[in-house]
């Protein structure tokens, strides 16, 4: 399952180079939160890129009023929030503290169709997205030694929970014109996953003696996306020209995760108990 996920979510990149030799490309940052209930309040920033073939007119070339299509790919990452701390003491042999981050974050792939209605005269252009692909959530923890000894990694980072899955769903954006080449872009994006696992409930993350106590969560379902950024014609040929303006809470078992060879010792440990010393999670 994981390696098919990898390819579904890195076959954007893939369609990219293979669907046309002039089209458009995306870039954005992307501002994400989880929908609907209430314990989904985790929110975080991000970024990504589109790719999207040359329109094709729906209702014929010329037409005061065009209506296009699109074929396109998207990859994108961003975060579904973020935990720190400081002053956690470090597992034997290395001494002193350190700080630990926790954070979950999204990593998605889809292939999308876009129908789109330009307009020459005002420079706008609404468009609709719809979008199928895969997507992961990841919780992870990474620690920050205070001092790093001389042939030590200067940060160690562990998964604890991730869940992956295919996904769906639909945007709404709007496109301003810029210049022949250049489109100011916003789109509104919801995606839906039926696949739900745990993963760090951020909300209960705290400190606890000496280490650190977290609870779990289900993954959200569904994951809104604001995504602003700008779109950039791709002129590879003689074809590149265009003449519409816009052508342009759950219990685990016990784990423990401790850094190897050179790196900084980490523990993490789930259910009951409590682990002495070292930068120590506990899953309540």
């Amino acid at each position: 399952m994981k390696k098919i996920l990898s390819l579904l979510l890195f076959s954007p990149l893939l369609f990219s180079t293979q669907i046309h030799a002039q089209g458009q490309m995306e870039f954005f940052g992307l501002r994400s939160w989880a929908i609907p209930r209430p314990e989904f309040t985790d929110k975080g920033w991000g970024g990504g890129m589109n790719y999207l073939s040359r329109p094709i007119a729906l209702n014929g070339k010329g037409n005061v009023h065009p209506f296009d299509v699109q074929l396109g790919g998207q990859f994108y990452l961003c975060g579904l929030g973020m935990r720190k701390f400081r002053g956690v003491p470090l597992d034997e042999p290395l001494t002193g503290n350190a700080k630990v981050k926790f954070d979950n974050l999204v990593l998605g792939g889809n292939l999308f169709v876009r129908f789109s209605a330009p307009n020459a005269t005002t420079g706008y252009m609404p468009y609709l997205d719809i979008l199928g692909g895969g997507r992961l959530i990841s919780s992870g923890m990474t620690v920050f030694p205070d001092y790093v000894p001389a042939g030590y990694d200067a940060s160690t980072n562990s998964e604890l929970k991730s869940v992956g899955g295919w996904n769906y769903g639909a945007g709404i954006g709007l496109q301003k014109k810029i210049s022949d080449n250049v489109n100011f872009d916003c789109e509104l994006i919801w995606s839906y996953s039926p696949t739900s696992n745990s993963i760090v409930n951020l909300a209960s993350v705290q400190r606890s003696g000496d280490g650190i106590i977290y609870d779990v969560k289900n993954s959200p379902n569904s994951v809104m996306l604001l995504k602003v950024g700008f779109n950039f014609r791709v002129e590879n040929g003689p074809c590149a020209s265009h003449s519409s303006s816009h052508h342009s809470s759950c219990s685990s078992s016990n784990q423990h995760y401790s850094s190897q060879g050179r790196s900084s010792s980490v523990h993490v440990s789930s259910g009951g108990g409590h682990a002495s010393g070292g930068v120590h999670a506990v899953a309540k």
